[in-house]
């Protein structure tokens, strides 16, 4: 793909965002199904969350002192979410992940972190990818279990005895385990010392109200939440069991901005609304119907390919077991959606401001795309001249 084409078929700056579309310097409209990466889940410009917003920064926005907003969130927070004996607020899902790690360590004295799923920017998860600019000192305490099942949990204990603080997991990465599968899960981690972190910063009141956790029933010893909970504000947080949450203090990850009050007040609507209004079934309903159609269409052609993973976040998986054939009818799939007007990067991030009629836009559109993928495979299926 040329980069002009990337240009000439997806947004070329913002002008304005509503519900779930955004419209470009060109006047351009879009569906936007990567939602500002998950964060905007009620809808951009959400009146609810924008009046709140306006109301408390004619007050204060930021006097470093916990004020009453603070403690509505902090209630709102213990009651929903199954895990949550006390909150620690942050701003972004890296450093809901780094306090999450450093509090583990800490209170195991070990160093080892093993992960599934990505993670943050901050360095103790960059050396998985040997990031430029990282300690190469960094890299042997992070490790990387690829499958999360009872076995290879336990090799991966085996293989590093007495080292491994915690396991923290995305619950939103594919194949999502099932719930028998996470509570033995648990009861290793624990068995073998460690703590049991579940980085809820995307699948957090999206999956469920309460996450993943609420989802499998499963609890974690600490969990990230982030992306969504204030509509797109910057604010994240790390909850977890009292006996671990009162040793935060002792880690220094305390921020300028940890109490900046608008943030906290949007989250406070915002989670509100999502349970008010049932958002998190408002997201699967919508998720179903897209799979459904996306798999009437493959069935249709023949093509190895669905979306997966939970109903309120489906992404675009190709059957294939050449990953580079996979990644290429992918990258079409994606290029063609550009081509019709709807953003993705493969993940459907659904919004309770998307209707039904950008759904089936969005369906409309998958089809295309498909036909693309259908000219494409046959193409590369005739002989070559000799």
């Amino acid at each position: 793909m040329e980069h002009n084409e990337v240009y000439e078929y997806f947004p070329v700056g913002i002008s304005r965002a509503y519900r779930g579309h955004i419209v470009d310097t060109r006047r351009v409209d879009y569906i936007d199904m990567m939602s500002a990466w998950g964060s905007n889940i009620l809808g951009y410009g959400y009146r609810r969350v924008a009046k709140a917003v306006a109301a408390q920064i004619s007050k204060y926005a930021n006097v470093g002192m916990v004020g009453p907003e603070w403690h509505r969130l902090n209630e709102m927070v213990l009651r929903l979410v199954p895990c949550a004996e006390a909150i620690h607020l942050v701003k972004n899902g890296s450093a809901a992940t780094t306090s999450a790690v450093r509090l583990a360590r800490h209170v195991t004295g070990r160093d080892k972190v093993v992960f599934r799923g990505y993670h943050g920017v901050q360095d103790w998860y960059m050396a998985s990818i040997n990031c430029p600019g990282v300690p190469s000192s960094h890299y042997p305490e992070i490790v990387r279990i690829s499958t999360l099942d009872v076995d290879s949990v336990r090799q991966i204990f085996a293989t590093y005895p007495d080292q491994i603080a915690c396991l923290i997991i995305d619950p939103m990465v594919w194949p999502i385990p099932n719930q028998a599968t996470m509570s033995a899960v648990r009861d290793i981690v624990h068995e073998q010392g460690a703590l049991l972190a579940f980085d809820e910063v995307v699948s957090g009141f999206r999956v469920a109200i309460g996450g993943a956790q609420e989802f499998w029933g499963v609890l974690p010893d600490l969990a990230c939440y982030g992306k969504c909970i204030a509509n797109g504000l910057p604010i994240s947080m790390l909850v977890g069991k009292a006996q671990w949450m009162e040793r935060v203090p002792s880690i220094n990850y305390g921020l300028t901005f940890s109490l900046e009050a608008v943030s906290i007040v949007a989250a406070v609507e915002t989670i509100d609304e999502i349970v008010n209004r049932r958002v998190c079934l408002d997201l699967a309903e919508k998720g179903r119907f897209l799979k459904e159609a996306y798999s009437k269409l493959c069935h249709a052609r023949g093509i190895e390919s669905a979306l997966v993973g939970h109903d309120c976040r489906p992404e675009l998986h190709f059957g294939l077991a050449n990953r580079g054939d996979a990644e290429y009818l992918k990258n079409i799939v994606i290029h063609e959606l550009g081509r019709r007007r709807v953003c993705t990067y493969g993940t459907f991030n659904l919004s309770y401001g998307h209707m039904y009629e950008d759904i089936k836009a969005v369906c409309r559109a998958l089809e295309c795309a498909l036909d693309r993928v259908e000219a494409v495979k046959a193409e590369r299926s005739r002989p070559q001249p000799t």
